[in-house]
């Protein structure tokens, strides 16, 4: 393919709308933290992803007043003033229906002369992204785009299957991207919720009629010890336990959920499918069945056709609305996969025409996952309930301390009796791709040759903007003068240390009024709470392999990254046949 063939136009003469918003009346704090329109604003836009922090909403009557910046499915969207001037993506259609505010541009392509998501690329081409930025800085003190300049920009066009060719090979790559991103921060937020339930709430499991006994010789003197005897917990009085605490073998309250899908959940519902209603009517029963099953359950950004929530057991019914989703299938089953649900799928004719022939399938299924479960889940000492038993719901006894009640035996200590705290080094020469992770105080800069950390690291934030922010490691890493390396004692308690100072908020102690500053002292000196060395050990064994999956996806969107910025600016100037 060769660039002489395409055509220069006004982005004005292939669009059917370019524009901005406006605040909506009473500005910020008229803003809702939930409601049935998304407001979006530069900092949810970033170059080729849509951000989610700090995601506005607002009521009917403000949409109403914006109603003529009303985002359509496929819009491209531009920052057009300020320090985030010229980044450009695309909105999710699950927060639909959106306006935008006064500093984003909405750019509509007619779809019958310009594809909105080569459009999207060809102004994220470095070539042209740099031209923007040197007209937004001309003129006034704020960088800025106006609506003119905007319509002014000359696109170079090749044909529509061209253009569709292009923005395939691209979105591949970064729709792989965005699923790598989704599934860490669904596993991050899995493992934060494991956290809290642990050593917030003290909900960690264990088994009541064993009792607390004494550790032999050797336990890590960086944790706490378990108290000898157990009398007291012996004779403590359970609370009755609920049936999901009793029967869950898979955490799904710590499953994400997009809230904005509750009204598509409830449509469904209402469509009455045919197979579906089958498919309901024999399985509802939990007394026939065996187990507590949801119809158009909402996980993530999708809704599944049914769940079974105590085993982590999702049944889709496929028939012909399926036929042209294959991609979208193959996605989702993606996603759920990486939460560590199962996933089995069932004809829709099988449904109608054999539905005692699906009940087997379906038992099977469910006794097929049971085995699976258990088999992860730790071995239970003969006659004792389930592993998942909650100590302080089985009325386990606290004590008083610096930091308020906590579970009997365990102590509060010293941040410097978990970890050992040093400085980065100068940072070694890096490229965008290949070798060690090169962490700077706002995380990884770059890979290098040469690493100065263990696996299993913690990386603190130690000067400027992002002293106090963390990060957690599973590989070798170079951390620089920046940055702090924080390493555990006991290896085994380093997911637990990482936990324990996100939720401490380390900002909060740094010194200094012109250059905020984090120091290794101020870090060992900081009360923490110790619990016993086991249940920190079986938190490590629980959550070590998410992260070790957490960090294999960011390598892997970083390599898709640098892929897809190299055959960017070729695929745009006609370079690469496609």
């Amino acid at each position: 393919m060769s660039s002489k063939v395409w055509q220069t136009v006004k982005l004005k003469d292939c669009c059917t709308k370019i524009g901005s918003g406006a605040t909506p009346r009473g500005g910020k704090e008229a803003y809702l933290d939930e409601g049935p329109f998304s407001l979006i604003r530069s900092q949810n836009v970033l170059d080729f992803f849509f951000s989610y922090n700090g995601l506005a909403f607002i009521d009917k009557d403000q949409a109403y007043q914006l109603s003529n910046v009303e985002i359509e499915e496929k819009d491209v969207l531009l920052n057009i003033t300020g320090d985030s001037v010229a980044r450009v993506c695309q909105v999710p259609s699950t927060l639909l229906p959106a306006r935008v505010n006064q500093h984003v541009s909405i750019i509509r392509p007619d779809k019958s002369k310009l594809v909105p998501e080569f459009l999207k690329y060809f102004l994220l081409n470095p070539k042209f992204k740099n031209y923007m930025l040197g007209l937004a800085s001309v003129g006034g003190t704020r960088n800025a785009l106006t609506k003119g300049m905007i319509e002014d920009f000359e696109i170079n066009l090749p044909d529509l299957p061209t253009q569709h060719r292009i923005a395939s090979i691209l979105s591949a790559l970064d729709d792989k991207i965005e699923l790598n991103r989704q599934t860490n921060q669904t596993l991050e937020a899995i493992a934060q919720a494991i956290f809290k339930e642990w050593f917030v709430d003290f909900r960690f499991p264990h088994s009541p009629l064993e009792g607390w006994q004494a550790k032999p010789d050797g336990v890590d003197s960086s944790l706490s010890p378990c108290p000898t005897g157990g009398v007291d917990s012996l004779h403590a009085k359970p609370t009755p336990l609920s049936s999901w605490q009793k029967n869950s073998l898979f955490p799904f309250w710590a499953l994400p959920k997009n809230h904005k899908l509750q009204e598509r959940a409830k449509e469904l519902r209402k469509q009455g499918i045919l197979s579906e209603v089958v498919f309901w009517k024999a399985f509802k029963d939990k007394k026939k069945l065996g187990w507590d099953i949801d119809r158009q359950v909402i996980i993530g950004n999708f809704i599944v056709d049914f769940f079974i929530p105590e085993l982590g057991l999702v049944f889709e019914i496929d028939g012909s609305s399926h036929n042209d989703k294959q991609e979208y299938d193959q996605e989702r089953d993606a996603f759920l996969s990486s939460l560590q649900l199962k996933v089995v799928r069932i004809s829709d004719k099988d449904v109608l025409r054999n539905i005692e022939g699906v009940w087997s399938f379906v038992t099977k299924s469910i006794k097929d996952r049971v085995e699976e479960m258990e088999e992860k889940s730790p071995p239970r000492p003969s006659g004792t309930p389930q592993e998942g038993n909650k100590y302080k719901d089985d009325g386990g006894e606290m004590q008083d301390s610096e930091l308020g009640p906590i579970p009997k035996g365990w102590r509060v200590g010293k941040l410097g009796d978990l970890l050992s705290f040093r400085n980065g080094k100068s940072s070694p020469e890096r490229n965008n791709i290949n070798g060690y992770p090169v962490y700077g105080a706002n995380g990884i800069i770059g890979f290098a040759s040469i690493y100065n950390s263990t696996d299993r690291t913690i990386i603190i934030g130690r000067v400027g903007s992002y002293c106090g922010a963390i990060y957690y490691t599973t590989q070798k890493a170079f951390v620089t003068e920046n940055a702090i390396i924080a390493e555990a004692y006991n290896q085994n308690s380093s997911l637990f240390s990482f936990f324990l100072m996100e939720r401490l908020n380390l900002n909060n102690y740094k010194v200094g009024s012109g250059q905020p500053l984090l120091n290794q002292t101020i870090l060992e000196g900081i009360d923490v709470l110790l619990p016993y060395k086991d249940i920190v050990d079986k938190f490590e064994s629980v959550l070590l392999p998410h992260f070790i999956n957490i960090q294999n996806n960011e390598q892997q969107s970083a390599t898709l990254a640098a892929i897809r910025d190299a055959l960017l600016p070729k695929l745009m100037n006609g370079e690469i046949e496609v």
